[in-house]
């Protein structure tokens, strides 16, 4: 087969699109890689010749623009790199696959995760500790709020921690509420869970068909610099901004895979978690691809190369792409792109 050719939406700054992005530029395969992105100054940090400006998500042209992409560059497969475009595509998946692959998870985990409150009651069922929620969807909700400090975010897309905030009083809670619900925020009140360098991220991947594990990834985060909010001292929460150490994790990722397992996965899958007195409480699940994708890719476990040898190649050893060959840690710093007008 020729070289493949990848369309990597989203791909623009430093959301999950561009860690994709990151994962494919590492890899042993040959890829002609084309990105999109609904920001034109955005796409110009995206390091590959091809660069496409498309519609946001919710355009009536988005799904148009696709497919003309699809068809201009002969596309093999598509991996999408934004929380709006995920939702979008998850609903078009089998207008999509009519022309290229798309590595989306289904449908029904996508639906469930999305809604915090719905995958926290799951969890439980399943017998995991997720810290204790509430949905707040009108002022006088506040009052079955009874201890501090308490985690607000909304209940629907909370990519890269935007709209989360952390009530130490019932007068700062008050206020945060009114503002969330001003701006139509359906909310979501978490439990604090104490922070003691016991925060992780976990990449799991299941079959697309069949949603048997082939593979799994943690990372124990470091909660400093760039990955932590401004917050009280007392009170640590991550940006969104990941960096921190890989190392075996086993009893971390055991768990992670028996939720992939029991929410129904087929795809990508990330489970953020603080492990509290020896015990993994998850409290974010994302049916996707995650902003530590490239991180993941340095230790030799690539999953997007995964996905492409798997399903568009055909290649029986596709599981060695998952394969952590080494130890270590990732920090991530800023740099900058200077484009000229001329």
């Amino acid at each position: 087969m020729n070289k493949v050719n990848v369309l990597v939406t989203g791909a623009g700054g430093i959301g999950h699109g561009s860690s994709i992005l990151k994962a494919l530029l590492v890899s042993r395969l040959d890829f002609n890689i084309i990105v999109a992105d609904a920001n034109p100054r955005l796409l110009n940090t995206a390091n590959v010749e091809i660069k496409e400006l498309i519609p946001i998500a919710s355009d009536l042209r988005y799904m148009e623009s696709i497919i003309t992409l699809v068809k201009k560059y002969s596309i093999d497969c598509i991996f999408t790199g934004s929380e709006q475009e995920l939702m979008k595509l998850t609903e078009y998946k089998k207008e999509i696959e009519k022309y290229t692959k798309i590595f989306l998870n289904n449908k029904n985990v996508v639906d469930l995760c999305k809604n915090k409150i719905l995958c926290n009651n799951k969890l439980d069922e399943l017998g995991f500790n997720t810290p204790k929620s509430i949905s707040v969807k009108y002022i006088d909700d506040v009052d079955k709020i009874s201890s501090f400090p308490i985690v607000l975010k909304p209940n629907f897309d909370s990519g890269a921690s935007a709209n989360l905030y952390v009530a130490k009083s019932r007068d700062e809670l008050f206020f945060m509420v009114t503002y969330l619900l001003s701006q139509k925020i359906d909310i979501i009140a978490q439990e604090y869970m104490e922070f003691n360098q016991n925060e992780y991220t976990v990449g799991i991947d299941s079959d697309l068909e069949t949603g048997e594990i082939v593979g799994s990834i943690a990372m124990r985060k470091f909660l400093e610099g760039v990955s932590i909010l401004a917050m009280p001292k007392d009170i640590v929460i991550s940006s969104g901004v990941s960096q921190g150490e890989f190392k075996d994790f086993s009893n971390v990722k055991r768990a992670c895979e028996e939720i992939a397992k029991g929410i129904g996965s087929t795809g990508p899958l990330n489970v953020q978690l603080r492990v509290i007195n020896g015990k993994v409480q998850p409290f974010e699940i994302n049916p996707r691809f995650s902003g530590t994708t490239s991180a993941r890719a340095y230790t030799g476990y690539n999953q997007p190369e995964y996905y492409i040898r798997k399903y568009v190649l055909n290649d029986r050893d596709a599981k060695t792409s998952l394969n952590q060959l080494t130890e270590g840690y990732v920090v991530k710093g800023l740099d900058e792109k200077f484009v000229n007008y001329g």
